[in-house]
This record gives structure tokens, sequence and C-alpha cells, in this order.
């Protein structure tokens, strides 16, 4: 997903909502994705979002503490390789608003070790001509480093994160962004242009059988 180098709020929301959406349903049915990224994203004939590349992902009813991911999307909690559980799909998501928002990630470094210092212990910066003060809350909420804390995280789970004032500023709800019923901002030209994608990936053959995942059990 590269469409522009930053999106307004309302585009944003359009395709937030949808991967909270996806999340709740991967979540419900006990499947951690981690790896929400742009490249991760892909756009339907409609215009409504697909995730992809679920290479990372892992189905678990218990904490898990692999650390895997794309570096400038690992929470706190995946670096520090503790324990951990879908809150590092929230954090992943407060990563992607604020990109997706001003074109670029919030923590950066030379290499992954200073990238992850930054993650662990600096401060985020907000743009005053970007970020309302409701959008900075949402997405400082989704980037609290402790999970416990964290948006999406506590006993209300993702209801917290639809009840956000930044959604309750939405002009459509949860429902329709559901059934597909709102307009969307951008409708792909070419579905089959396949320039940004590799064609050996895209005409490889699966290794694993995806029903038999017992492989995978301890990743």
């Amino acid at each position: 997903m590269k469409i522009h180098e930053r999106l307004n709020e309302d585009h944003t929301r359009f395709y937030i909502g949808q991967i909270i959406l996806a999340f709740e349903y991967l979540h419900d049915c006990h499947v951690i994705y981690r790896d929400l990224k742009p490249e991760n994203i892909i756009l339907t004939d409609r215009g409504y979002i697909k995730l992809i590349d679920f290479g990372f992902a892992k189905r678990t009813t218990k904490p898990t503490s692999t650390m895997c991911g794309t570096p400038q999307y690992m929470s706190p909690e995946i670096i520090l390789q503790e324990k951990y559980d879908k809150c590092v799909d929230y954090w992943a998501l407060g990563i992607l608003t604020y990109e997706l928002l001003t074109g670029e990630t919030p923590f950066d470094g030379e290499n992954d070790e200073e990238l992850f210092e930054a993650i662990l212990h600096n401060s985020i910066y907000f743009q005053a001509t970007i970020f309302t003060t409701i959008s900075t809350n949402f997405v400082q909420s989704l980037l609290i480093r402790n999970p416990l804390q964290r948006l999406g995280c506590t006993i209300n789970n993702s209801l917290d994160i639809r009840y956000h004032p930044w959604f309750q500023h939405y002009l459509y709800s949860f429902e329709q962004l559901e059934q597909q019923s709102i307009s969307a901002f951008y409708i792909p030209s070419n579905l089959t242009d396949y320039t940004n994608h590799s064609l050996k990936f895209i005409e490889v053959t699966p290794l694993i059988n995806p029903i038999n995942d017992k492989i995978l059990d301890n990743f």
C-alpha cells in the first residue's frame, strides 16, 4: 500500500478502521498477526483493504516470546523478548496510523540497535500542522509502552479503540466499514499491475500446508 506520501485524517481512519476489523477477526481466532506494515496491505477493486503475508502470524491461546516482525513496527515487549500477546498488533497499529498521517514512522536509527533504543526510550514528535489533539491522543494511546495500559489491551479490548473520540468524529460507522457500504477514497486503476512485486514471489508454490501448522507451534 503506497498511494501518497501521507494521507489526511478521513482517509487514514477509513483504512485504520478496516485494519481494526481484521484484527478483531484474527484475535477472535486466537491469531496474532505480528507484521503490520504498508507493504502487507493491498487494495481490492473496491478500494478496501486486505492483509497479506501471514508468515509471522501465530495461532495461540497463550503468550509467546518469539522476536519477529519488521523492526520499525516491533513493540517494546517484542524487543525485550518478554512474553506478549495480541497487544503487539495494536502497537503496530499506532505506528501505521502515525505513518499514514505523516509519511514516516515515529522512531528511527542508523541501525536496528539504535532503532530499538528509540522505540524503548524516545518521545514521539507530533507535528502541529498534521495532528489534532484527538489524533495525537489516539496514536499516543496505542503507543503506550506498557501493554497492560495500551489502547485495545484493557478489559474492553478493541471496543476502546472503536469508541475513542478519533473515531467518534468519523462520518461513518464500523458497521458500514464491515459491510463495505462506504465509497472508497481511492480505487486502484490496474489490479494486475505487479510492478511493485517480484514475480518470483507471486508465482511461488507454498512449501507448508497451511492446514497443518503444528510445525509452527513454537514459533
